[in-house]
């Protein structure tokens, strides 16, 4: 009731706030979270699908949180390594759950073929090592690491969750489920570790990301407040 203008990063949180609030339709504007978008362009890459004795190497960032769901994700990947030996999980990140995970992790004897780095201030050297992209987090905005990976040329395998289908469009550029399907997750994973054709289609589509560019987003942002002073 008191606020001049609405900034939202998807589309689903524009649903959301006409839903709400009534004079929202009339005050919003969407402008997307924005990425380091010149370091992350200037690497653009597809790496090659894995050799016989290269392992696919899945990797996902998120803190380590309840609401990023990551317990999930580690019974996907336990799935897909009972399946497909040659497979690894990486998991960049730190939170309160870094000691039941790693326990997880050594109680299904995966503590070979799954990675937690902890907090890293610079993803990029790590991300760039992967195949593709997992997640399974029940609770986002839209967020900007699923940009990231796209601009790596990574293939998105994630839940239906806040604004990730603004991005990731089913069997275009990745592969979506609905949350709390980790077996569907599972299933996908296993398939794309496999597959080739489907990795290099998933890989190969070209992204208009342009809308994620940081200084895009901040030329955004002033010409909204002159506007607004108006």
């Amino acid at each position: 009731f008191i606020t001049t203008h609405f900034i939202c990063v998807s589309s689903v949180d524009v649903k959301r706030g006409i839903h709400y609030f009534p004079q929202f339709r009339k005050k919003h504007s969407i402008i997307r979270a924005a990425i380091e978008w010149n370091k992350f362009k200037q690497t653009q890459q597809c790496n090659p699908f894995p050799k016989k004795l290269e392992p696919f190497i899945f990797g996902t960032v998120a803190s380590l949180k309840p609401g990023k769901n990551l317990f999930e994700l580690l019974q996907a990947f336990e799935y897909v390594h009972q399946h497909n030996l040659n497979t690894k999980l990486e998991i960049v990140g730190g939170g309160t759950l870094h000691a039941s995970l790693e326990q997880w992790i050594n109680d299904h004897n995966l503590q070979n073929s799954v990675t937690l780095y902890g907090w890293q201030h610079d993803v990029l050297p790590i991300m760039k090592n992967w195949h593709c992209f997992s997640f399974s987090s029940l609770w986002e905005g839209l967020p900007c690491v699923v940009v990231e990976a796209r601009l790596l040329k990574l293939p998105v395998l994630s839940y239906i969750t806040g604004g990730i289908p603004d991005v990731i469009s089913d069997g275009v550029n990745g592969k979506l489920y609905k949350q709390k399907d980790w077996r569907g997750l599972a299933q996908g994973m296993l398939t794309i570790s496999k597959d080739r054709e489907l990795y290099t289609k998933l890989q190969s589509y070209e992204d208009d990301l342009s809308n994620f560019n940081d200084q895009q987003m901040i030329q955004q942002h002033i010409e909204l407040y002159k506007e607004l002073v108006k």
